[in-house]
């Protein structure tokens, strides 16, 4: 999993659960497959790592300073470490696989 700088948005990925699975896993990391129930909205906060999710189904729209966005299936979430951003679950929920670097590796400087 590559570092990124900025938040990307990836759309129409691949989707094969075993492929993208192995393509998310980094190096050392891990990926979690996570589900969304239908309505919660996550409050503007940040994580210490880099992520990415991948939509597998359902939608997940995102909230930037001023500007919205929505991750539907198949699209991928690219999130720089500290980047501040709130979420909302879509109508039907969603399910995704998130990848996650090491912190250890961030404090040791890689990637």
């Amino acid at each position: 999993m590559g570092h990124c700088e900025k938040l990307r948005i990836l759309r129409g990925t691949s989707l094969c659960m075993e492929s993208a699975v192995y393509g998310l896993l980094p190096e050392t990391g891990s990926v979690d497959v996570q589900r969304g129930t239908p309505g919660p909205h996550h409050a503007k906060h940040t994580h210490p790592t880099p992520e990415i999710l991948l939509i597998v189904s359902g939608t997940i729209p995102y909230h930037l300073d001023k500007d919205d966005d929505r991750c539907t299936c198949r699209d991928s979430l690219s999130r720089p470490a500290n980047t501040q951003l709130a979420s909302t679950t879509g109508n039907k929920g969603y399910l995704g696989i998130m990848a996650t670097l090491s912190p250890i590796i961030l404090q040791r400087g890689g990637v």
